[in-house]
């Protein structure tokens, strides 16, 4: 299990490996250098098979820049690779040279070559490159971590030993490779900076003469339709005859072979005057139509010239250029116009091309291609399909590079044989054109290929002879470590069954060090041997002494494994797999149920009551907890049954339960003579009063003094005592009515009823009862459980307060209001409880505070309905002279009042 610091130098390991290949040397065309790998070998270093975990989030970044996730898995093997034999070998560079060689270049060559079917060069290529950044970045990590154990580790105060062997081999390889590394993938950058930057002022060269070409056939173009336009306003302005401006128009189509057709139009671009070849012959013509030629939203500013889409016509492509005549007022009644053969501009073109390895795109106003130079396979047919096919990416001198959009699982490097230098230039005013020109790259991208294969390929031979180089003169150097090494094979394994290891003495600090090291290490695994072994001894016993009975079940209602007492009540092994359903086949469907409600919700299910029928037909009740076991991807694995036998504890909780309604029983009696006495009291004067009135009713008819008012009188007299004993009947009787349901009430208005019924005797007893109504509460609670509670702490403070003698006894009730419930508070000043009875003891059944004259049982009782019946507490302590008793009660469901 790792630390907390081990689990945060993983994920410091991760970010480091993921931003040292997002930070890559780009050597050319996506053949990257990459940094990450530094780290993740240094996490498989220090963790072993935990720093795969960095080793596989840097190699995701690989995804993005080269768009397949095949190095993904190879730089991911890479680092499984390197944990299962760091420890063999010894040599971090080793064992990812071991890797490459024997496993990384088949991968390579299966996924590029034969899966991306990317060709044997570049393959090769791929092939040398991650070769040698594997190896560069196995060896700086290995010198990293040498580094760190020699000038930072320690133990105690002495420094931590690196390996002489290693350090020997880490400088001889150091020196030869690294060097020759930054050598080589400088110069071949150099070289490619060098090509590219002649390559792109030759293009841009071309470009411009394309550009300069096309420009100045439009300025001609533009003169010729000016000099019509001009031609046409003198003709008009002399009046001259129709035959002369014919005659001008002839002689101007004529000297520019360019053009099909020149003429006047009106206002509606209706033709007036026109002429144009027909069978290799210039003629007139005064009738048709161009204006559908002209977009409806242009509007015309003067000396402007209109410049067409191409249009077909007898089978030609047609450009019109459309100039209006202006008058003086401003007004257009009429236009000129040229009609231009566009193959001139197509053949232009297409002559820049032949003789350069560029090609042409010339793009309309809308951005559709209307003429194109190069091979077909590459042939786009609008601007936006540019952006749609391909990514371009912007240089200095403000020529792009424009690399096809790669397919999925397709090697960016395949792109660049079909990427090409681009530019686009908009032609000059009023030509609504676009010309692009390419330059494609694949020229560039084989040579620069080849110079890069035998560059890296001379590196790894290099490399590969000074490992070999380095690692013959290290173990020459380090043989006596070679032969304690030897002693050290399995030795777990030797140590496990009891093998004396002879350890060899050596002069040598590094062999030295490690055969302290592995004397060590045998005795901590001889001790973790023994540890482990106690442990599982422990285990078993402690589990097979648990009372409940454990069961282990998988997610298909299986039980897999039990310890002692759960094998003998459901019949089977401790070790046996058995399906549930199979030795309890009426309840397994059941269980199985309640397994089902924590394998969806993956949380446990504790302390349910169940009842359990086992295979040798013995019933309990069980108290069961399921817990479950989670994978590694958070799913639920295995449920662990907890079985306890609660029958017993049932059949004490009802006996318990009887015993409490007994007691409940006797101090409702109790209660009930101290109301009769109450009773006693509140009817002994009506009864007086009664018995007088009947007196002298009596007394009235024998002497015969007898009259209708006195009698009256009397009779209301004994209609009004005989209401209120019947009040005083109603009032108690309400009092014991036995009610459990909840009701919402006021303590206060509740607590004054009680009093009430009792005020008399308090009166007689000399006692003032102070209630103060401040911070009084309601609460959804037990009315009658609550009076019960109530009236036993008016008489237990006012049977304190007689008992003792106290003259001017007084009882103080008020209220306190909290966030979550509510106290009612009674003081006396009756001198206290003994100290003997406190905190406790005084709520113990039978326990009473007034020698024989008490049941014991009042406030053992009145505290049960606090806590059981109403949710809340009743304690006591001594305070001023008195005692102080708190009752405690939850608001509920009542919305909290505020404090």
């Amino acid at each position: 299990m790792l630390a907390r610091k081990d689990i945060v130098a993983l994920v410091v390991l991760s970010v480091l490996g993921l931003f040292g290949n997002i930070l890559k040397f780009e050597i050319f065309f996506n053949v990257d250098f990459l940094f990450g790998s530094i780290f993740a070998v240094l996490a498989v270093r220090i963790f072993g098979f935990y720093g795969i975990i960095p080793a596989f989030i840097a190699s995701l970044y690989t995804y993005v820049l080269w768009n397949h996730p095949y190095a993904i898995i190879i730089f991911t093997a890479e680092a499984v690779f390197i944990a299962a034999f760091r420890k063999k070998t010894g040599n971090l560079v080793i064992s990812d040279l071991l890797y490459w060689l024997f496993c990384g270049a088949p991968l390579i060559l299966f996924f590029y070559h034969f899966a991306m079917e990317l060709p044997l060069r570049p393959t090769h290529i791929i092939m040398m490159k991650q070769s040698i950044n594997g190896i560069f970045g196995a060896l700086v990590a290995s010198i990293m971590y040498d580094l760190y154990s020699y000038f930072i580790s320690s133990r105690g105060e002495e420094k931590v030993r690196i390996s002489f062997k290693l350090l020997i081999f880490q400088i001889i390889v150091f020196i030869i490779i690294i060097p020759m590394v930054f050598y080589v993938i400088v110069s071949v950058r150099v070289n490619r900076e060098f090509t590219s930057k002649n390559m792109r002022e030759n293009f841009s060269v071309l470009l411009e003469a394309t550009t300069t070409s096309l420009e100045r056939f439009t300025h001609d173009t533009l003169l010729t339709i000016d000099y019509v336009n001009k031609e046409v306003v003198n003709h008009e302005n002399k009046s001259e005859e129709e035959e002369e401006l014919n005659t001008e128009l002839k002689d101007i189509l004529s000297s520019n072979k360019e053009f099909i057709s020149i003429g006047v139009l009106d206002k509606y671009f209706n033709i007036l005057k026109s002429v144009r070849y027909e069978d290799a012959e210039v003629v007139i013509t005064d009738t048709g139509s161009i204006g559908k030629v002209i977009s409806e939203d242009y509007h015309w500013r003067k000396g402007e010239v209109y410049v067409s889409d191409i249009h077909k016509v007898d089978k030609k492509n047609v450009i019109y250029l459309i100039k209006p005549i202006v008058r003086d007022n401003g007004d257009i009644d009429k236009y000129v116009y040229c009609s231009l053969n566009f193959e001139f501009i197509s053949t232009l073109i297409k002559q820049m091309s032949r003789s350069t390895n560029m090609f042409f795109s010339l793009y309309d106003r809308n951005g559709d291609i209307i003429t194109y130079t190069g091979p077909d396979n590459v042939h786009i047919n609008s601007l936006s399909e540019r952006t749609e096919k391909g990514v371009t990416e912007l240089l200095e001198d403000g020529i792009s590079i424009w690399t096809p959009k790669p397919s999925e699982n397709i090697s960016v490097m395949t792109l660049w044989r079909d990427s090409r230098y681009t530019k686009a230039v908009r032609l000059s005013d009023p030509m609504p054109f676009t010309l692009v020109a390419d330059m494609p790259l694949i020229g560039f991208v084989r040579y620069m290929g080849k110079t890069a294969n035998g560059a890296l390929f001379a590196i790894f031979a290099i490399g590969l002879v000074s490992i070999c180089i380095a690692y013959f003169i290290s173990s020459r150097v380090t043989k006596q470590i070679s032969i304690l090494s030897e002693q050290t094979k399995n030795l777990p394994e030797r140590l496990r069954k009891g093998e004396n290891v002879n350890w060899p003495e050596t002069k040598l600090t590094e062999a030295n060090t490690l055969r302290d090291n592995f004397i060590h290490m045998s005795e901590q695994l001889n001790e973790r041997f023994f540890e482990l072994k106690m442990q599982q001894e422990e285990l078993n016993i402690l589990l097979d002494n648990i009372p409940s009975m454990i069961l282990v079940k998988d997610t298909q209602n299986n039980i897999l494994r039990a310890n002692k007492k759960g094998a003998e009540a459901f019949g089977i092994k401790k070790q046996e797999v058995v399906p549930l359903g199979d030795i309890m086949p009426d309840f397994a469907k059941g269980y199985y149920e309640k397994d089902t409600k924590v394998i969806a919700s993956k949380k446990g299910i504790y302390n349910q009551t169940t009842r359990y029928v086992f295979p040798d037909g013995n019933e309990i009740m069980a108290r069961v907890s399921r817990i479950p076991l989670m994978s590694k991807e958070d799913e639920v694995e295995n449920i662990i049954l907890v079985i306890e036998d609660i029958t017993e504890e049932l059949k004490s909780n009802e006996e318990k339960q009887q015993m409490l309604d007994v007691m409940n029983h006797q101090s409702k009696m109790a209660e009930m003579g101290a109301m009769i006495n109450i009773i006693t009291h509140q009817w002994k004067q009506p009864l007086n009063v009664t018995g007088l009135v009947v007196q002298n009713l009596k007394e009235a008819l024998e002497s015969d003094e007898f009259d209708k008012e006195s009698l009256s009188e009397e009779v209301m007299m004994l209609e009004a005592n005989n209401n209120f004993l019947t009040e005083t009947i109603d009032d108690f009787s309400d009092f014991f009515k036995k009610n459990k349901s909840k009701s919402v009430f006021n303590v206060h208005e509740v607590l004054k009823d009680v009093y009430f019924l009792i005020e008399k005797q308090f009166i007689q007893c000399g006692i003032s009862v102070n209630v103060y109504s401040k911070n009084a509460f309601e609460v959804n609670s037990l009315k009658n459980e609550f009076k019960q509670v109530i009236l036993n702490l008016f008489n237990n403070a006012k049977d304190a307060i007689v008992d003792k003698g106290i003259k001017n006894g007084a009882i103080h009730i008020y209220y306190e209001k909290h966030e979550e419930f509510g106290k009612i508070i009674f003081t006396d000043n009756a001198g206290g409880i003994a100290q003997d009875l406190l905190p406790e003891k005084l709520f113990n059944p039978y326990v009473s505070t007034k020698g024989g004259d008490g049941s014991g049982i009042g406030l053992h009782v009145s505290r049960t309905i606090a806590r059981e019946s109403m949710g809340g507490d009743l304690i006591a302590f001594n305070e001023d002279g008195g005692a102080r008793f708190e009752m405690t009660i939850p608001f509920a469901d009542l919305e909290k009042p505020a404090v």
